[in-house]
């Protein structure tokens, strides 16, 4: 069976998470029915935010890097 496009984006979750083994966790917890595309910087979270998704997790230290 082909899954359509809608199908598969309510399942992919974008996953911001640059700094030790976060993002992996992250995958590792929710399972196989969330696609997860993890992001290792803003750029391409930008990309990915282009093909769509369901819903993005940032982690907090990208929030709080430096801003100067």
């Amino acid at each position: 069976m082909i899954e359509r496009r809608a199908d598969s984006l309510e399942k992919r979750l974008l996953v911001l998470a640059p700094i030790g083994r976060d993002a992996a966790l992250i995958e590792a917890l929710l399972g196989p029915d969330v696609v997860c595309a993890n992001c290792p910087d803003l750029d391409r979270l930008s990309q990915e935010l282009e093909r769509g998704a369901a819903a993005m997790l940032l982690t907090e230290e990208v929030l709080v890097q430096d801003q100067t």
